[in-house]
């Protein structure tokens, strides 16, 4: 594993194993990768009408954190590479939005993975159960493209009994990688859970007390992570 201190001396000189993301046009490395992870769970869809759905208020409160000025100016000055994943339970319960991966460096990049986001309704295959240890072991399993690697995750819903050990058992590997897991919980129980089971030592939760809140709350988190 290649540790910040390195990554920085490989750059100026000392050669570095980390591969550097393949993106066209960029010369310059990704120094973060954030990885936001966005619940398409059953638990999205209280409501019959998608309209009313919590989905459509966690995905358009993504979209406008991304379109926000000031999430604009961290993620070009930070070099961030964005990745989006939806993400319930089983083997068909996780699909990365290939099109979203992006090296932000203009304002324009932020808002081709806000467009790519905006237009996403999951299928029936994601509208299962939560399971939020699988969603760190899918993240887990995917190969980091930047000396530093945050994992974003939002719920309503805390990891159920017999996900918490499969929770804890990943957090602990991805701490281990130096990766960073925070996490937003709606609702003081998701919280609780969120912050006991997923978040790593190094990382931080933030709650909000409904789906009202979040898309203030959503905004507020990627600021704090950004900076």
């Amino acid at each position: 594993m290649i540790n910040r201190r390195s990554f920085i001396q490989g750059i100026g000189g000392t050669a570095t194993s980390f591969p550097m993301p393949a993106l066209a046009g960029s010369l310059i490395p990704a120094q973060k990768e954030l990885r936001l992870g966005l619940d398409a769970s059953s638990s999205m869809y209280p409501s019959s009408s998608l309209d009313e759905a919590r989905w459509k208020i966690q995905r358009d409160g993504h979209v406008a954190a991304l379109r926000d000025p000031e999430i604009q100016h961290l993620l070009i000055l930070g070099r961030v590479l964005v990745r989006a994943f939806l993400w319930s339970s089983g083997n068909r319960g996780f699909k990365e939005l290939h099109a979203a991966r992006n090296l932000i460096r203009t304002e324009a990049d932020a808002e081709r993975v806000a467009q790519v986001i905006a237009e996403e309704t999951p299928s029936v295959q994601l509208t299962n159960a939560t399971e939020h240890g699988m969603l760190l072991q899918r993240c887990r399993q995917l190969a980091a493209e930047a000396p530093r690697v945050v994992i974003d995750v939002s719920s309503d819903e805390e990891p159920t009994e017999d996900q918490v050990l499969l929770c804890q058992n990943e957090r602990d590997t991805l701490a281990h990688q130096g990766w960073t897991v925070n996490t937003l919980g709606i609702g003081m129980t998701a919280y609780e859970g969120l912050r006991y089971s997923v978040q790593t030592p190094d990382g931080f939760s933030r709650l909000v007390n409904s789906w009202a809140d979040y898309p203030v709350g959503i905004r507020q988190k990627l600021a704090l992570e950004l900076m």
